[in-house]
């Protein structure tokens, strides 16, 4: 039952921490400014049985500053903390209590914490064995987790140690309930699986799940859609490409219509029915991999050389400018060269403001001018970031 729908009091640590009595969320009355009792809180009501030190608590509300006389400042915290939880409505009494520089949640107060349960459950998976008990409680600890442990990624402190914990024990349930899975021949919950995992673990390839499964079902449109889709988000939102496994199933996916393949000419047709003409061949990365070990079989054979010209948005390679123009600027330069390049050109956006432009059968002057009618044509259209650029002989 969702913690909001409860009686008592119930605590969301994965995915958003947030704290539930009888159903109605209590964490707003933590106002700006007064974070150091939600702090405490988090604390207690996660170590509520085996309790929580003075030292721990101040360790973790103060952290690196200076306070004079940390132990009244702890009290003082503690004290506007049970104000708060009693206007939130909670029965009048001592929530925690004090044993020995030891703070423990009152037993008066039963709670109900997503990541005890979720934990439990990743317990019973471990005694399950193998079979459709180990799939059952693997698939619905996945549905339990609902995100990093707090919500907030971090490199320190006890929160950073649990959320690591906690990502791990969702990676083993995860990996094992898809392998379960696909020994079932299950797709339809495979798809599933690896819609979730994608939500509440964004950026670490889980979207590989989702793409086999609708490989597995025939439905290769959709994969490729989803591929393109994963590879711009990843180069977005975080510069990064898709992981090793998407990509190769990506280059795996078949034609989507069988019957040609019997046709060279309809073959043809279906596989360049989508290109447009005039102005470099813009394509994914694995694509433009693919077009590049085809050159490298070429280029003894050619009486000229071809080239490889990179461009990127700043003069630091793997550094985009600190703009909110950032994205578009990337659009802008992509369009550039897309016009200034040849037709017989190939272009990619390796990550986010970073270009890779394969000019087969060219010389290096033809690299400098594509470099400079780009840059003419990106700061026509309002670009603003500094280019850079290098050429490589590939030889």
């Amino acid at each position: 039952m969702p913690a909001e729908k409860q009686k008592g009091l119930s605590v969301c640590m994965l995915g958003t921490f947030c704290v539930y009595w009888d159903g109605k969320p209590i964490i707003g009355l933590f106002r700006s400014g007064m974070t150091q009792p939600a702090a405490a809180l988090q604390m207690i009501l996660h170590y509520r049985q085996s309790g929580v030190s003075k030292s721990q608590l101040i360790d973790y509300l103060f952290e690196d500053r200076d306070v004079q006389n940390a132990t009244h400042s702890l009290h003082v915290q503690l004290h506007n903390l049970r104000r708060m939880l009693r206007q939130a409505g909670l029965p009048d009494t001592n929530y925690f209590r004090r044993e020995n520089d030891t703070y423990f949640w009152t037993t008066e107060i039963p709670v109900r914490e997503d990541a005890e349960a979720f934990e439990r459950i990743c317990d019973d998976v471990r005694k399950a064995g193998s079979g459709q008990e180990e799939l059952r409680l693997c698939l619905q600890a996945c549905q339990v987790y609902g995100g990093d442990f707090f919500g907030v990624r971090t490199n320190n402190g006890w929160a950073a140690r649990e959320a690591r914990r906690y990502e791990q024990l969702f990676i083993d349930c995860t990996e094992r309930a898809a392998g379960r899975l696909r020994e079932n021949r299950n797709y339809t919950e495979l798809e599933q699986l690896g819609q979730h995992a994608s939500r509440v673990q964004p950026f670490f390839d889980w979207e590989r799940l989702t793409m086999e499964a609708l490989i597995e079902q025939g439905r290769y449109a959709e994969a490729k859609k989803l591929y393109m889709i994963t590879a711009q988000h990843y180069r977005t939102d975080m510069d990064l490409p898709v992981g090793r496994q998407m990509t190769e199933l990506y280059q795996k996916l078949p034609i989507p219509n069988a019957a040609a393949a019997s046709d060279p000419g309809r073959l043809w047709k279906q596989m360049t029915e989508e290109e447009k003409e005039g102005g470099a061949y813009l394509c994914s990365t694995p694509v433009f991999e693919g077009i590049c070990r085809m050159e490298k079989r070429r280029i003894n054979r050619r009486e000229h050389p071809s080239f490889l010209l990179y461009v990127a948005l700043n003069p630091s390679p793997g550094q985009l400018p600190e703009t909110e123009n950032g994205p578009q600027d990337s659009i802008l330069l992509r369009d550039a060269l897309v016009q200034a390049a040849r037709p017989v050109d190939a272009l990619t956006e390796i990550s986010r403001g970073r270009f890779l432009v394969l000019l087969a059968d060219a010389g290096e002057e033809e690299c400098v001018s594509v470099f400079r009618q780009a840059s003419c044509l990106y700061r026509e259209n309002g670009g603003q970031a500094e280019l850079t650029q290098k050429i490589y002989a590939l030889i």
